[in-house]
Order: C-alpha cells, then sequence, then structure tokens
C-alpha cells in the first residue's frame, strides 16, 4: 500500500471506532517514516485506546523526551498530556 492508502485505511479504521485495527497500518507508516511525530502520536494514541496504557505510554514519552532534545518543550508538554488522556492508567 502507499503512504496516502495507509493514512485512508487509518482514518477509515479511527473513524469507526477502531483503534486497534488502525495499529498495523500506523506500524507501517511508521516504518516508511520512522521520525514523523504525528504518526508516532497516533500510533500511542490508538495503543492506549485500544487498551495497551503501557505500549502507548512508551511511545509517548519517547516522542516528548525527542521534541524536548530538538527544542520543541511545548509539543512535549502537549505530548504529555495526551499521554495523561489516552493512557491514564
Amino acid at each position: 500500500m502507499s503512504p496516502s492508502e495507509l493514512r485512508t485505511a487509518v482514518d477509515e479504521k479511527l473513524a469507526a471506532g477502531a483503534p486497534a485495527d488502525a495499529l498495523a497500518y500506523l506500524i507501517a507508516l511508521i516504518e516508511l517514516d520512522p521520525n514523523d511525530p504525528k504518526i508516532r502520536r497516533a500510533l500511542a494514541i490508538s495503543l492506549g485506546d485500544a487498551g495497551d496504557p503501557e505500549g502507548a505510554i512508551k511511545i509517548f514519552c519517547a516522542l516528548a523526551n525527542y521534541q524536548s532534545q530538538i527544542g520543541h518543550p511545548l509539543a512535549a508538554l502537549a505530548t504529555l498530556r495526551n499521554a495523561l488522556v489516552h493512557a491514564p492508567e
């Protein structure tokens, strides 16, 4: 699948309320573009919403750390807030 088709599949699965079904497509997108923060955030949110808060927290923390290291502390803070919403355990 092309990146565009993968994104469409993710959007369809998330719109249908099926975050677990979106995970394979998100992982495929990350393999194509491992540094895309939007994809990583979407994966973390989907993991949390699908019932894997530990997996979500790992991704949220890694993303926040990366954002902080590249000089985006507000983005890092927003990422950590997302973690509290989507992986509250």
